[in-house]
This record gives C-alpha cells, structure tokens and sequence, in this order.
C-alpha cells in the first residue's frame, strides 16, 4: 500500500522510515545555498567591478593632476617670466599670471568636485549592493525556516501514518 502525503512517499509494511522529504529538502537546501553561492559572487562581481572603477577614477585623477601640475608649471613659469620683464611688461604679464591662477583655481575646483561625485557614486553603489545581499539572505534565511518547518510538519505526518499502518 502506497500513500502519498505532500509529495512524500511512504511504502507500508517494512516499518522502516523511508523519508523522501530529507532528500527534497536537501535539494531545495542546496539549491538555496547555490542561490546564496551565486549572490556571494554577484556582490563579489559588483566589488571587482567597483574595485575596477574606483582604479579608473584614481587613473583619471592622476591624470587630471598631472594636467594640474602642468598648469602650475606653466602658472610658475609665467611669474618668473612676468618678474623677469617686470620693467617693459609688468602690467601686461600680471594679468596673464592672474588669468592662469584663476583658470588653474577653476580647473582644481572642478577636479575636485568630480572626483568628489564619483567617489559618492562608488560608495551609494557599494551601499546599494551591501543592502540588496542583506535583503536576498534575509529572504534566503526566511525560505530555509519555512522549508524547515514544512520538513517538521511533514515528519509528523509521516509518524502519524506509519503510526497508522502499524495499526492496521
């Protein structure tokens, strides 16, 4: 006599508990713990990938300072000039030292301000990613309890029908 309760198969007569349930609980265990697997590598995917833009940003930073230490050579350069021909042109070379501060003061500023949003960027994106993995294990550690419980409530049952057919 076959019964079937919930999925689960119990073969009467050999009083020997055959719980098919372990195994699909297991599978669903193991496939939640690949589902947790796979989100573990997405976050570690989204760090490389931030780790990855992070180094782009510090590259282009490098770079925009090197554009800045050009600009203050040249800003440098252009008030020793401006000393050194003070007397025909001091008026003159002030104005364009003053113009290169200015640029090079609007230059550093605006640097400063990408980098800055790019840095915010990186860190809300970390941010969104670190609360999305808490909220998928907290999702996967609800399912394992439900899965658990219905596990529990199906053992029961097969005690109560093996308890059954013992009587018979």
């Amino acid at each position: 006599m076959d019964t079937t309760v919930q999925g689960v198969q119990i073969e009467a007569g050999d009083g020997d508990r055959d719980s098919h349930d372990d195994g699909e609980v297991l599978v669903t265990e193991g496939n939640e713990a690949e589902r947790l697997a796979g989100l573990q590598e997405r976050l570690e995917l989204g760090e490389r990938a931030l780790e990855h833009e992070r180094a782009e940003r510090t590259r282009e930073q490098q770079e925009w300072k090197e554009s800045v230490d050009e600009l203050e050579d040249r800003l440098q350069a252009s008030v020793r000039e401006a000393e050194n021909i003070r007397s025909t042109m001091e008026l003159e070379k002030l104005r364009e030292v003053e113009a290169l501060r200015r640029q090079f003061d609007r230059e550093r500023e605006q640097w400063r301000q990408d980098r800055d949003r790019e840095l915010q960027r990186c860190d809300d994106e970390r941010e969104r990613l670190h609360r999305e993995l808490r909220s998928e294990v907290e999702l996967r550690d609800r399912q394992i309890e439900e899965i658990h419980m219905e596990k529990v409530r199906v053992e029961e049952r097969v005690l109560e029908l093996e308890s059954i057919v013992k009587s018979m």
